[in-house]
């Protein structure tokens, strides 16, 4: 499916393509232009496009809110479901590396302290009457993928990181791969460190899985076309 931010954007009346800022605008757009659209979509695989024609600029907290936290949440929540953002500006996707870059350093120490959760359900599951106010905590997940200059990109890793080479080459690849697959490729990768590794990109939800056959389900082929 494709969202054309643009278009959503017009029909909200405080906000411009021209800056997207505040947390709390971004929560409200997600609220009443994005989150019927995907909840609307029960694809089994589904891999959601946010066209950012038109949109020059934007804030880190709005990028936050809209895409590290209320998209990924439901993206989450589905399963097989993956954001890619398509026709950035240069200064659109200027902010939006600045943003992941933020929100990788609020993660860690959040992960520190103890105070991380994953989606805004696991945040209301330990905190049913609400996240107390003492308590800042952060929420998502600072990995994303986006289409730039022709070629897509994977940010939220760091150069040569083993995960990012993998997805890049399962996104401009098009490759399948299986964990015994990819233990055979590497040297010293047994089958169970081959699995972690394609299960933590599903769980960051950049690439789908299936179940090789019914009689084990267990058992996943992982890609991203």
């Amino acid at each position: 499916m494709e969202i054309r931010l643009a278009d959503e954007i017009a029909k909200m009346p405080d906000l411009s393509p021209d800056l997207l800022a505040s947390r709390l605008k971004a929560g409200d757009f997600f609220e009443q232009r994005i989150e019927a659209k995907l909840l609307g979509c029960t694809d089994a695989v589904r891999r959601v496009t946010f066209n950012c024609e038109g949109i020059q600029s934007s804030s880190a907290s709005f990028l936050d809110e809209l895409f590290f936290i209320d998209v990924f949440t439901l993206n989450f929540r589905h399963g097989n479901s993956v954001s890619v953002l398509t026709n950035l500006s240069d200064e659109f996707y200027f902010n939006l590396r600045v943003a992941v870059e933020g929100k990788k350093k609020l993660i860690e120490n959040a992960r520190k302290n103890g105070i991380y959760y994953r989606t805004k359900d696991e945040a209301r599951a330990e905190h049913p009457e609400g996240v107390p106010n003492h308590l800042v905590c952060q929420i998502g997940s600072p990995y994303i993928l986006c289409e730039y200059q022709n070629g897509i990109e994977v940010l939220g890793f760091s150069e040569g990181e083993k995960q990012k080479i993998l997805l890049e080459r399962m996104v401009r690849g098009g490759e399948r791969i299986t964990a015994a697959q990819l233990a055979a490729q590497e040297e010293k990768l047994n089958n169970s460190a081959a699995n972690n590794r394609l299960n933590r990109l599903y769980e960051k939800r950049l690439i789908f899985r299936k179940p090789m056959t019914e009689k084990a389900p267990e058992k996943y082929e992982y890609f991203f076309v």
